[in-house]
């Protein structure tokens, strides 16, 4: 089987600005180009590049052929062999939508990816789960519940129901599981505590909790950024919360206003 095999036929966003204002997409679907025998002869006598076949055994048992996957490590800058953490099972975590509003295109093109990435894993013999989150409490989905006049479920649910329209317009694979913030949050709490006892963490002057990116010696080394290049103490202007580091980052933010919806913790 080909690698096109398992790539839906090519997808355009089109910008469209017929539909009311509210969503600035639409997707239109091309057709597949017919190959012809010479073409496809050719195609099948070529070598997929970056790809080596070896034996493995499925979830059944049966013997079938694996391919071996080779992926850019941007942290070595070199393209290394893929060996998941659990033989001939692939686990990925993506992120998904945050949902105050409709996804856009920039958003869809993370989407994208990530379902041809599951898709060449399949096709390379892997069993695959994939968990995307949906972030469906933040500063933007409650302030646009409070504008709205309604509940934050109710102000979430149409912007989801959206996003698992547009998924399937677009062809691509669902995740196995979608899990919601809100549906999580003793689990929050539990690891925040664990990072609070470790030092990890720490409760700011708003009340709120951050992590405290300078007892992690590690922090920033993926993306190769050094922490001495901050400013000590500097704050970010745009997070209105009190924190000791400018790289510190919220980890459970204490409700601004009564009326927003909240979850009790020993926090506030």
């Amino acid at each position: 089987m080909n690698l096109s095999d398992v790539v839906p036929s090519a997808l355009f966003v089109i910008p469209s600005p017929a539909i009311g204002g509210t969503r600035d997409l639409a997707f239109a679907r091309r057709s597949k180009r017919q190959d012809s025998s010479s073409q496809t002869s050719r195609n099948d006598n070529r070598q997929t590049p970056c790809l080596a076949g070896r034996r493995a055994q499925n979830d059944k048992g049966n013997t079938m052929t694996k391919e071996t996957l080779y992926f850019l490590n941007t942290f070595s800058a070199e393209k290394e062999a893929f060996e998941p953490i659990k033989p001939n099972h692939v686990r990925m975590y993506t992120c998904g939508p945050t949902v105050y509003d409709f996804a856009h295109i920039g958003n869809f093109r993370a989407y994208i990816f990530e379902d041809l990435l599951h898709r060449v894993l399949k096709w390379a013999g892997y069993r695959v789960t994939q968990v995307m989150n949906i972030t469906d409490v933040d500063d933007k989905t409650i302030d646009g519940s409070r504008k709205a006049g309604v509940t934050l479920d109710e102000f979430t649910q149409k912007y989801l129901d959206a996003f698992f329209e547009d998924l399937k317009v677009l062809k691509i694979t669902p995740s196995e599981h979608y899990p919601r913030a809100t549906e999580h949050i003793p689990q929050m709490i539990q690891m925040i505590r664990k990072l609070i006892e470790k030092d990890l963490a720490y409760v700011g002057d708003d009340g709120s909790v951050y992590y405290r990116t300078a007892k992690f010696k590690n922090y920033g080394k993926l993306s190769k950024k050094k922490l001495e290049a901050n400013i000590a103490g500097a704050r970010v202007s745009q997070d209105e919360y009190e924190k000791e580091e400018m790289q510190d980052f919220a980890l459970w933010k204490k409700k601004k206003e009564e009326s927003e919806p909240s979850w009790p913790s020993p926090w506030g």
